[in-house]
C-alpha cells in the first residue's frame, strides 16, 4: 500500500481536520494511506551530506522521505516553507503535489539553504523548526553557535548563543528563527554578483567586542581587488547566484579558520547598492553591468 502526507495548517475544524480523513474514506480502491500534518509540525535539519526533514505524527518525528507522496493541501502563508518541501521531495523521489510551489523565489534562509545543498554549494549547517523547542544536547553541533531569525536582514536578531542560560532567555521568541553551527572565521567578503558574475567584493571584519561582520552592525568594510580571491570562492559565490536564479546579489562567503573550508552564508536578492559602504565603486559596477546587458 503507498502512503500519502497532507500538509496544511491548523486552524479550527478545517481542511486540515478533513483532509486526510475525507481521502481515506474515498479509500481509491484501498490502495493509499493517508495521514494529516501541519507545516508546524516540520523540522528542518541541513548539514555535511543531511538534507533531513521530519514531521510530527502521532507524537513521533517521522522522515518525510518515508512517503510516497505529498499533498500540500493549503499553503496559506507557508509558501516558502511549502517551496522547501518541494525542493527536499524531488531531491528524494518523493511526489509532491502541487509542483509548481518549487518555483518560489527563496526569500528566506532556510530555502536558500535547501538549494544549495541539492546544487553541491556548500553552505553553514542549519536548523529549523517552528513551534518545538530544541534542546541542545540533540543539536548536531555544540555551543557556541548562532541562532538569527529566519527573514532577517542587515544583522537584525541574529545572536551568537554561548550558554545554555543565555539559549533559554531566546527560547520563547514567537518569529521563525533558525539555529546555524558557528563558523569561527577572521571576516567574511559580500561578493555582489552582476549577471552571475563577481563584479566587485568587500571584505568585512567585525569590532573585536561582536561577532557580526555586517556593516550596518558597525563592522569594518574595504574593497578588494577581485584576483585577490581564490578563484574557487569567486566560484562557490557565483554558483550560488546561479542556483537561486539571481542575477542582481549579494552573496556572503566566510572561510572557517580552523579547517579552512569556505561558506556561502546567504546570498542578498536586494543588495545595499546606492546606498551603504562604498556606493560609488558599487553603483559603477552596476551601471557598468546594466549597460552590458541593455545592449546584448
Amino acid at each position: 500500500m503507498k502512503n500519502c502526507l497532507v500538509l496544511s495548517v491548523k486552524s479550527g475544524k478545517s481542511s486540515y481536520d478533513l483532509g486526510a480523513g475525507a481521502y481515506q474514506k474515498a479509500e481509491l480502491g484501498g490502495t493509499v494511506e493517508y495521514k494529516n500534518a501541519s507545516y508546524d509540525d516540520l523540522v528542518v535539519s541541513i548539514y555535511e551530506n543531511m538534507f533531513s526533514i521530519k514531521i510530527k505524527i502521532d507524537k513521533e518525528l517521522v522522515e518525510l522521505s518515508s512517503f510516497d507522496m505529498v499533498y500540500l493541501l493549503l499553503v496559506g502563508n507557508n509558501l516558502q516553507l511549502a517551496s522547501l518541501i518541494s525542493v527536499y521531495a524531488e531531491h528524494y523521489n518523493v511526489v509532491c503535489l502541487p509542483g509548481d510551489v518549487k518555483y518560489v523565489r527563496p526569500e528566506d534562509k532556510i530555502l536558500q539553504a535547501a538549494h544549495f545543498f541539492v546544487n553541491n554549494v556548500n553552505t553553514i549547517p542549519t536548523i529549523f523548526q517552528r513551534k518545538y523547542s530544541f534542546n541542545i544536547e540533540e543539536l548536531p553541533f555544540e555551543l557556541p553557535f548562532v541562532y538569527k531569525i529566519n527573514f532577517g536582514t542587515r544583522g537584525r536578531d541574529n545572536h551568537l548563543i554561548t550558554s545554555e542560560q543565555q539559549w533559554r532567555e531566546h527560547e520563547d521568541n514567537k518569529d521563525e528563527f533558525i539555529v546555524q553551527k558557528y563558523i569561527e572565521n577572521n571576516c567574511d567578503y559580500r561578493i555582489l554578483c552582476f549577471g552571475y558574475e563577481a563584479r566587485l567584493v568587500i571584505k568585512r571584519t567585525a569590532q573585536s567586542d561582536k561577532y557580526l561582520n555586517n556593516t550596518s552592525q558597525g563592522a569594518d568594510a574595504e574593497l578588494v581587488e577581485l584576483d585577490n580571491i581564490p578563484g574557487a570562492v569567486i566560484d562557490l559565490a557565483e554558483s550560488a547566484a546561479r542556483v537561486l536564479k539571481n542575477e542582481v546579489a549579494g552573496v556572503d562567503v566566510m572561510q572557517d579558520v580552523n579547517d579552512g573550508t569556505w561558506y556561502v552564508v546567504e546570498l542578498n536578492q536586494s543588495p545595499q547598492i546606492s546606498t551603504g559602504t562604498f556606493s560609488d565603486e558599487k553603483l559603477l559596477a552596476f551601471t557598468k553591468f546594466m549597460e552590458s546587458r541593455i545592449t546584448q
